[in-house]
């Protein structure tokens, strides 16, 4: 989904622990989240429509794994060809398939400080530590619906409004953006998510010295799941995430 995510503390379910608060509706959305923690492995991808805030460029697809031990594998693709494949555990440690096999958060710090500034290296190292900021789709999803409002359902589809707040940080703003608007659109099958669609759109004051300009903005996106034994992750990949993990 939207890229990069930063993981906070305080991303809780708590719809899950406010029961008799919201209408049935949310209470199946919240369910199917759930279901995900009891899933043996399941995969994903995404793709972005309309990127949102032009300060950032997200990738234009994104294929995602996660294990039963939790670890989670993600690849990003921009349009450009760039990609980045990053693998992490839920103890925080995480690697990146570099030119030279995987590598750790610091050890792509350390390269990108001699990588000459333009050069497509620096570009990828850029977006590669940007990578290293993440949520699981656990935690995106349970981010989506507590900031979601007025939850419908017809038939295996469930649908919402987004509040201002959750409209802005899918449209990349760190901050309220007014009047902002979106939807989102889960459908569901045995209990679990197999689609989930977010939109919104707003207009960003783009301040300068010589006064206020706004722009219009858009974000989409489109996620699928499937309920797999994902592949099994690479034995360099493990003995690096446990190198970072020691340290």
């Amino acid at each position: 989904m939207h890229a990069p995510f930063v993981r906070p503390a305080f991303l809780i379910f708590t719809l899950a622990l406010l029961p008799g608060v919201f209408a049935a509706p949310a209470d199946d959305a919240v369910a199917a989240v759930l279901k995900l923690r009891s899933q043996p492995g399941y995969s994903w991808d995404v793709t972005i429509g309309k990127p949102g805030s032009s300060a950032y460029s997200p990738p234009r697809t994104k294929h995602g794994a996660m294990t039963s031990e939790g670890e989670m594998v993600v690849e990003q693709i921009w349009p450009d060809g760039r990609t980045v494949e990053i693998i992490s555990r839920s103890d925080g440690a995480a690697v990146v398939r570099a030119t030279k096999g995987w590598a750790t958060k610091r050890e792509l710090s350390d390269v990108s400080r001699t990588a000459k500034r333009g050069s497509s290296e620096a570009s990828w190292l850029k977006v590669a530590l940007a990578a290293f900021e993440f949520m699981t789709p656990e935690e995106e999803l349970t981010r989506l619906l507590n900031e979601a409002k007025n939850y419908t359902r017809a038939g295996d589809k469930i649908e919402a409004e987004l509040t201002d707040r959750g409209a802005s940080f899918w449209l990349g703003s760190a901050r309220m953006i007014p009047d902002a608007t979106g939807t989102l659109n889960l459908r569901l099958r045995d209990g679990l998510i197999r689609e989930c669609r977010i939109s919104a759109e707003g207009d960003k004051n783009m301040g300068t010295t010589v006064g206020s300009k706004t722009t219009s903005i858009a974000f989409e996106c489109h996620m699928t799941f499937s309920y797999s034994t994902p592949p099994a992750i690479p034995f360099e990949a493990k003995q690096k995430l446990n190198d970072a993990s020691a340290r």
